[in-house]
């Protein structure tokens, strides 16, 4: 699965993007990771403009277990200051689809995983 699928699957727009993808087999775990770009203004619901980026915070997420797999979404959240000189954590646009499970993300998911994974360690399907 390219990064692209990945963004296409979750959702994810410019300025967003999927910066790497992990795939651990000792755990079976999948950790997508995800940033903007750097020089990104973000929007706040409370005032009306673009700022810029004051600094972030790593949010993980579990989002979904597919295939024997653990899938952690790790997410550079921006946070901007405002005109008032407050700092306030902007929320994704495609956050609300963060952790729950589809449909469509579980069959691209399924196979290209198994694919990545060693032959003598990949689990029956």
């Amino acid at each position: 699965m390219t990064v692209e699928q990945f963004e296409t699957t979750l959702g994810i727009e410019a300025p967003w993007h999927v910066r790497a993808v992990s795939f651990d087999t000792a755990t079976d775990k999948v950790t997508i990771f995800i940033d903007f770009t750097d020089g990104s203004q973000f929007p706040h619901p409370q005032f009306e403009g673009v700022y810029p980026v004051y600094d972030t915070t790593t949010r993980r997420c579990g989002h979904l277990d597919s295939s024997g797999h653990k899938c952690i979404l790790e997410v550079q959240i921006p946070r901007v200051e405002l005109p008032d000189g407050s700092v306030r954590m902007v929320e994704p646009a495609w956050s609300a689809s963060w952790c729950r499970s589809t449909l469509s993300w579980d069959d691209l998911l399924a196979d290209d995983l198994h694919c990545l994974c060693p032959p003598d360690q990949r689990k029956a399907a």
